[in-house]
């Protein structure tokens, strides 16, 4: 989840994608939190300090010890986490995030090899985001959809160009989650064009997404498995779309945009066919 401009949902959406993941499609799921507020440790450990965190994980990269000792269960969410830290900040530390991610990746505890590793970025540190993207194999911008995200948002996919270009297409760019999307909401025209014409989006999220309460769903065992997700919000159902939309996203976004906008009342068939040539390409 990346975006330069903070206050695009990161946090949230990485911690319900996570447990969306792990819970309905039973994969371990890993989240690595990176963010300097370390916002996703505190909600998901719920204030409850670990022995390890960010600190230690880098020493055993450099140590060449097992990262997954380094790991802790997530026991509302139903994730793995990588406790953040606000001081691991380092020249070394820094050029070792991918190796950090890699490792994750290919960690073995608890009986099993990792899904799928989640991360949490900083908003706006270049540097960190930088080295985040040398490590990770798909990518999602989730924005607003505001003037003010303008520049934030071509910001990050230039940046993201500008490394396909050096690392042939690595990231895999996932696509644009519109967030925090309200029907009512003054939106700039300009820039709805702007995020319509991307041809890469993903299924909007209403204002709604916030992490609280918890949401149960019965197993094949018939026993209750909480998804910590707003249980009664709009969003609930949109979460779930969204994750089935990151794992085939080939073939939800020409849906998503025509969701989008019958939702704040565009003309369909234009952004549509705008994205068409887009789509086709990709």
């Amino acid at each position: 989840m990346i975006n330069f401009k903070g206050g695009t949902g990161k946090t949230v959406l990485t911690g319900n994608v996570a447990a969306i993941a792990a819970k309905l499609y039973g994969w371990k799921v890993v989240v690595i939190d990176l963010d300097d507020t370390i916002s996703i440790t505190q909600l998901a450990l719920g204030g409850a300090k670990k022995k390890y965190t960010l600190v230690d994980a880098f020493e055993f990269v450099q140590q060449g010890r097992n990262v997954g000792d380094a790991i802790c269960y997530a026991e509302r969410y139903g994730f793995w986490l990588m406790p953040g830290a606000t001081n691991w900040k380092s020249k070394e530390n820094l050029k070792n995030i991918p190796h950090l991610i890699h490792n994750i990746k290919n960690s073995y505890f608890q009986g099993g090899h990792v899904d799928l590793v989640i991360i949490d970025p900083p908003g706006g540190d270049r540097d960190v985001n930088l080295s985040i993207m040398l490590g990770v194999d798909l990518v999602a911008v989730p924005l607003g959809l505001s003037a003010t995200d303008v520049a934030s948002t071509f910001t990050t996919l230039s940046f993201l160009s500008q490394l396909h270009a050096k690392t042939s297409g690595r990231p895999e760019m996932l696509g644009l989650i519109p967030n925090q999307v309200s029907r009512k909401g003054t939106y700039d025209k300009g820039y709805l064009e702007f995020v319509m014409e991307q041809g890469s989006l993903l299924p909007y999220l209403p204002q709604s997404n916030v992490i609280k309460g918890s949401y149960s769903k019965a197993n094949k065992d018939g026993k209750e498995v909480p998804i910590y997700y707003a249980p009664k919000a709009p969003a609930t159902k949109r979460l779930i779309k969204l994750v089935h939309a990151l794992n085939n996203p080939s073939a939800a976004r020409k849906e998503a945009t025509k969701e989008i906008a019958e939702y704040l009342g565009l003309d369909v068939d234009v952004l549509i066919k705008k994205n068409e040539p887009i789509l086709e390409g990709e």
